[in-house]
């Protein structure tokens, strides 16, 4: 025998899908947002602080600027 679907339960599934649309495109926005400024904040540490930066001072006023000689 076949099953028919009531009108409560087609709109029911259809909320469940949009609840999940929703959640997905919500999870999807955020992780285009927050994914490339964690990359800024990455790429800023390691070329703006000396700890993290490979490069030496070019000469000794850029070594005192940066406060790694007294």
């Amino acid at each position: 025998m076949m099953k028919t679907w009531t009108l409560g339960k087609v709109m029911k599934r259809s909320k469940e899908l949009s609840a999940h649309f929703r959640l997905l495109s919500g999870t999807v926005f955020l992780g285009i947002l927050i994914f490339p400024t964690h990359l800024m904040a990455v790429f800023f540490l390691a070329t703006e602080n000396p700890e993290h930066n490979t490069t030496p001072p070019a000469n000794a006023a850029e070594a005192r600027a940066w406060g790694l000689q007294g």
